[in-house]
């Protein structure tokens, strides 16, 4: 029993240093002379890739340009060959949604009732590129109807993953250019 004497102190010790905070306490922790935290939970997987920078990849931008450039022409299926499935879509009328099958993926391109060609590219928030497009009819066996749309920019936000599409997230209108010739 004396052997073992050592112990509870050592114990004591031990649980005194444990509580001396709480979590809530040391997560919010700031280097003195400033308000900036230092200790930050981090908040999803860790081996998510962090956020694209920059300009659009070179392979974003034809991921794109090859999705409108199919619409445009018509060609539905092609069009929906550049989604990724499941996806997720927002097309400024219904609410956003995911679509969990190649039917529904070609469903919605179908739906949209203006082709598109590919103005400008920029780099957006947490890796989306936000596309703008100046808006077509869409050719075909099963046109859309573009209307007095025909001409005006639209602006896409497009998550890219693996060479698919992850997201399509209409995006409100940009300026639109002035067509006043007076």
């Amino acid at each position: 029993m004396r052997r073992l004497a050592w112990i509870a102190p050592v114990l004591a010790l031990g649980l005194a240093a444990c509580g001396s905070m709480s979590d809530e306490e040391r997560f919010n922790l700031t280097t003195p002379g400033t308000d900036e935290l230092i200790v930050t939970e981090v908040g999803g997987d860790e081996n998510e890739p962090k956020p694209r920078l920059g300009k659009p990849t070179a392979g974003e931008v034809k991921v794109i340009r090859g999705w409108a450039d199919a619409l445009r022409a018509g060609h539905v299926k092609q069009a929906a060959s550049f989604f990724a499935v499941p996806t997720t879509v927002l097309d400024g009328t219904n609410p956003q949604r995911t679509l969990p099958s190649l039917d529904a993926v070609r469903d919605f391109n179908l739906g949209l009732p203006c082709g598109a060609q590919l103005v400008a590219a920029k780099r957006g928030e947490g890796s989306y590129v936000v596309a703008t497009f100046r808006l077509t009819e869409r050719r075909g066996p099963r046109p859309g109807r573009c209307g007095t749309g025909v001409g005006q920019l639209a602006d896409t936000a497009f998550l890219i993953k693996k060479r698919h599409i992850v997201s399509w997230l209409r995006q409100p209108d940009p300026p639109q250019p002035d067509n006043d010739t007076s």
